[in-house]
């Protein structure tokens, strides 16, 4: 196989761009929280807001969100390799090449992770990435077979795990150990030098790669269906009865995802203790759900010539997902950290959505005026030069 240069932007599936930039906002107002608070060590019912506007939206974000545009992301990755895979041609270095997006996909994914921000996701889809990749000859029915044996052996574990709490500290001692943590992230991040802000958040990247296993099984199993996807066509719509297939997916999304959220938030208050059951599988249940619901609402929006109109603008910071991810976290860092303007634990709910909006509509209109002169965003430019071991032409007057 053989695939010798970068796809260009007029090339792009229009749609899957305007699906990331989307997300990426979805993306942003999430991790506002773990940008700004230790989220990774509260105990359960913490943080606690005293405005009722900050607790419904803390709620509404994390019911709606928290892990719906990781999803998202995860499929169009899988769904991203499998249209790769219908560009290479026979006779060339087409895993080589491969090999080293991996490659410099981790390396991204580390810096971002200890010199930026501990909550990185690059590292883990880098890492499934390789896992991925033993999968491109698989036919699609049988991918959907891989995707399913992952899912029961996640819901397996969680459940195990649900009935089987590891015996290591009382509820009260693992609870205070929690809060020494917070008050720790909260003293360095807000008040330490750039140093001890260093050394922080490698514990915090380590604490997290010592807790793989829930992270790498969910992020293969939303690849192996974007895969599934991708090499089938499911989102090129080419006929009427594909338009009422995802419609009939999109309603579906919606209900079960919604009435699945209602459903565990009346079981904590009902029975808690048939809640610890049935909490995982219906977590994982409405959470695809939900993100079924967003991609087959954008997909079916942008066969709508108005709808799609007012779509468009958004896929300049698709064709830009690296830079304006990263970006996020350089900008929010710096004003949560001592180095910036110290913010970091100061900031409520209601402020993280007015960040998260001034902030994204910076980078759309960034990201538009960008992309009017070159074919690429900085950090996919330099993404795709180590890649292909040469030098990219980034204005768009050098292709």
């Amino acid at each position: 196989m053989r695939e010798e240069n970068p796809i260009r932007n007029e090339d792009r599936f229009l749609t899957l761009d305007v699906l990331r930039g989307v997300s990426l906002f979805g993306i942003l107002l999430v991790n506002m929280a773990f940008y700004t608070l230790p989220m990774f060590y509260y105990p359960p019912g913490l943080p606690q807001w005293s405005e009722p506007i900050d607790r419904h939206l803390d709620t509404l974000i994390r019911s709606l969100g928290e892990t719906e545009f990781l999803t998202i992301f995860s499929f169009l990755f899988g769904l991203g390799f499998a249209l790769q895979l219908t560009r290479v041609k026979p006779g060339g270095n087409a895993s080589a090449i491969f090999f080293r997006r991996v490659w410099v996909l981790l390396a991204f994914g580390l810096f971002h992770a200890f010199f930026v921000w501990m909550g990185d996701v690059l590292v883990w889809y880098a890492v499934v990435a390789l896992a991925l990749f033993l999968f491109r000859d698989i036919e699609p029915r049988r991918l959907l077979l891989v995707a399913a044996f992952v899912l029961v052996l996640r819901i397996i574990r969680l459940e195990w795990l649900a009935l089987h709490p590891l015996p290591m500290y009382s509820a009260e001692v693992a609870r205070n150990l929690a809060l020494e943590r917070v008050q720790e992230c909260l003293d360095v991040y807000a008040h330490g030098s750039f140093a001890d802000i260093f050394t922080q958040r490698a514990r915090d990247v380590w604490f997290q790669y010592q807790h793989p296993v829930d992270t790498l099984l969910h992020i293969l199993f939303i690849f192996l269906v974007g895969f599934y996807a991708g090499k089938a066509g499911l989102l090129r719509m080419e006929t009427q009865g594909s338009r009422e297939l995802l419609v009939r997916i999109e309603y579906f999304g919606f209900i079960f995802g919604v009435g699945g959220h209602l459903l565990r938030y009346g079981l904590s208050h009902i029975h808690s203790s048939l809640k610890v059951v049935v909490d995982s599988p219906l977590v994982i249940a409405s959470d695809l759900a939900l993100a079924t619901f967003f991609v087959t609402s954008v997909v079916l929006a942008m066969h709508s010539a108005n709808l799609s109109r007012f779509l468009a603008p958004f896929a300049a910071i698709g064709r830009s997902t690296l830079t304006n991810y990263l970006c996020q976290s350089l900008i929010v860092t710096t004003l949560a950290y001592s180095y910036g303007f110290g913010l970091y634990g100061k900031l409520k709910p209601l402020d993280w959505c007015i960040l998260a909006l001034a902030i994204y509509g910076f980078q759309l209109l960034c990201s538009q005026l960008w992309l009017r002169y070159f074919t690429y965003g900085p950090a996919e430019w330099l993404w795709r030069s180590l890649v292909y071991g040469k030098r990219i032409p980034l204005m768009r007057t050098q292709i």
